[in-house]
């Protein structure tokens, strides 16, 4: 079962993979640009801080857009025969628990202080 801790979890490993992969050499440039564009359209941890903090309801359809965007990106990583293996391990990680762009909204619910504040304390690596 995938909790809320997982979700902000795999959102934080997949924000710091689309990172690893807009700068991983090993890559073509098309696959590092598209990362490059993914982290454009993602769901970061201040933005979501202030959302909360503004009252907002949902995030931004934008933002939304931009996490199913990555979900089908890091399943194309998996399966592409150019990748490195740390990277598909990486991706299979963070793709376990990602979420879909229509399980996003508890992250602005009343009571989900919490889940954000263990959000912030995440480990930063992903673990099997």
């Amino acid at each position: 079962m995938t909790t809320p801790q997982d979700r902000l979890r795999s959102l934080k490993w997949g924000f710091e993979l689309l990172d690893a992969v807009r700068l991983d050499a090993r890559l073509d440039s098309t696959v590092r640009a598209r990362a490059f564009d993914l982290l454009q359209a993602y769901p970061y941890l201040q933005l979501v801080t202030a959302l909360r903090s503004g009252g907002a309801l949902n995030l931004p359809a934008d933002f939304q857009r931009g996490v199913g965007e990555t979900r089908k990106f890091l399943g194309e990583l998996r399966s592409d025969p150019q990748a490195p293996e740390d990277l598909k391990q990486h991706a299979l990680y963070t793709q376990r628990h990602f979420p879909t762009p229509e399980s996003l909204g508890w992250i602005l619910l009343p009571g989900a202080e919490r889940l954000i504040k263990d959000w912030i304390e995440l480990p930063d690596t992903p673990t099997a």
